[in-house]
């Protein structure tokens, strides 16, 4: 594990109280965004995740690409 390897000390503890994807479901990208960008707004996270939040973070997230006017995703900007 990189944290031990490089010698730092953190305690690495699971956590329960945090929403599950269903385990139907390949949305395990798309729930770390949507928990990463509820905790960045300073929001607290329900104990599950709401109804259709899945299908509106996907959509959030092409939004994102859709209307990026600098297409900072375009390949061949990026090289």
């Amino acid at each position: 594990m990189w944290l031990r390897s490089n010698c730092v000390d953190y305690r690495i503890r699971s956590s329960i109280n945090c929403p599950q994807q269903d385990p139907c479901t390949f949305d395990c990208g798309i729930a770390v965004m949507y928990i990463m960008k509820t905790l960045s707004e300073g929001k607290t996270l329900d104990p599950v995740f709401l109804p259709g939040a899945m299908k509106n973070m996907r959509a959030h997230v092409l939004g994102r690409f859709i209307n990026d006017d600098e297409c900072s995703w375009d390949a061949h900007k990026i090289n």
